[in-house]
């Protein structure tokens, strides 16, 4: 009788302690999947927290560059290249040069209409003129900025073509011109065309 007792004793000890260690394995799987969650969650939150470290970073870097080195940061760039297609026989003095032959015109600063550049945003441009002029003809021109001639090139010879040219610097301001005219000293009148004679210029920064 105490052996029956015995064992009917140990096999509830065995159910209870079954029991409560069921209930402690449903409790503690239920706050795994819990902390489980909660760390996804706070990873997702410190990966998009990095990502945008990261990129606060690389922001800084750019413009550390760039007061190192005094660029700009212009959303786009400006650049054009123009040249006179057809010979042009009857200049007048002043008269303005017509780049007509588009080569490139990033930007779309360069009216092609009436050979004009206008500076679209603020900023150190430079600009070249090449012009030709065929054997016992004399020729000048000169960059104008806002009326003000600011750079002249001339060239002619009594036997050969010959070429000249000339390179200026501008600071401009937004909506100033640019364009290349005759010069106004007594010349042959005659400049040459066939894209030897170019008009080119770009922002620096």
């Amino acid at each position: 009788m105490v052996r029956k007792y015995n064992l009917f004793s140990t096999f509830v000890i065995y159910v209870i302690i079954w029991r409560i260690n069921g209930q402690l394995t449903q409790d503690l799987t239920q706050s795994l999947l819990i902390l489980i969650s909660e760390e996804n969650t706070l990873r997702g939150v410190m990966e998009r927290e990095a990502e945008q470290l990261s990129a606060e970073i690389i922001q800084l870097q750019t413009e550390r560059q760039q007061a190192q080195c005094g660029c700009t940061n212009n959303s786009s760039p400006f650049a054009f290249s123009a040249a006179l297609s057809s010979t042009i026989s009857n200049l007048g003095q002043r008269q303005q040069v017509v780049f007509d032959k588009v080569i490139n015109n990033v930007g779309n600063g360069y009216d092609a209409r009436h050979g004009t550049f206008t500076a679209q945003v603020a900023g150190v441009y430079e600009f070249s003129v090449t012009i030709l002029s065929n054997g016992g003809n004399f020729i000048g021109a000169e960059i104008v900025k806002n009326g003000e001639p600011v750079a002249k090139a001339r060239t002619g010879d009594a036997s050969y073509y010959t070429m000249g040219t000339n390179i200026v610097t501008l600071q401009l301001q937004k909506s100033d011109d640019v364009w290349v005219e005759h010069i106004s000293e007594t010349d042959s009148n005659k400049l040459e065309g066939q894209l030897f004679t170019t008009f080119s210029g770009y922002l620096i920064q």
